[in-house]
């Protein structure tokens, strides 16, 4: 169930892009004048084969927002940022309602606690994940979003978590990880999907825990 919230990422966008697990990063440095931006980069970011290898990081529910939206805000601020969503719904397999917003193409999960029939019309648990796919024009406050590159992403956290560029589908998972954790996993978190050096898709989640 962990799972659950990353699972909106793969939309039809996502078909085939999970994160590889075997050696093989491409890096074909472009000189910024001094030191080749890749390699600024890289000292960054560790590589990482699966989440278990993700270890805390800077993120936390105040200093992230994707459309204006945090974690934690309910479905009242939402609906005073964005208006009526297009669609309702729930969250695949969790008891989580889902609200999406076409004309964005952002996607708002809140958090639900106990109860039977649990209604999208009006969550009452905070915002417990935030998905963008392109095309949109939705960006983070940090000021990238999709179609934003690497190092745009990058300039924004003192480091982050990645897996090996796929060489198939020319597509890499970047994670910025939160200092809350639960077991092994730490929210809240920031993913980042890019296919070659542009982001498709932008995932702000805390993990399926409560906000």
């Amino acid at each position: 169930m962990k799972k659950a919230l990353l699972s909106i990422v793969v939309l039809s966008i996502l078909a085939g892009c999970a994160p590889a697990t075997s050696s093989n990063v491409e890096v074909q440095p472009v000189s910024n004048g001094s030191v080749p931006i890749e390699e600024d980069l890289l000292k960054k970011m560790k590589i990482v084969n699966e989440d278990s290898e993700i270890g805390s990081g800077e993120l936390t529910k105040e200093n992230i927002s994707l459309g204006g939206i945090h974690i934690g805000d309910s479905a009242e601020a939402v609906r005073k940022l964005l208006g009526e969503p297009t669609s309702k719904g729930m969250l695949n397999s969790t008891p989580f309602p889902l609200w999406h917003y076409e004309k964005q193409n952002i996607y708002v999960a809140f958090y639900y606690k106990g109860g039977n029939n649990p209604s999208p019309d009006n969550p009452k648990g905070g915002v417990v994940s935030i998905v963008v796919n392109e095309p949109s024009d939705v960006k983070t406050d940090r000021g990238f979003g999709i179609g934003s590159s690497l190092k745009d992403v990058m300039q924004s956290f003192q480091s982050a978590y990645a897996y090996e560029k796929r060489k198939d589908t020319d597509t890499q998972y970047v994670v910025i990880s939160g200092s809350s954790s639960s077991g092994n996993v730490f929210y809240p978190s920031l993913r980042v999907l890019l296919k070659g050096d542009k982001v498709t898709s932008i995932n702000i989640s805390n993990e399926e825990e409560q906000p």
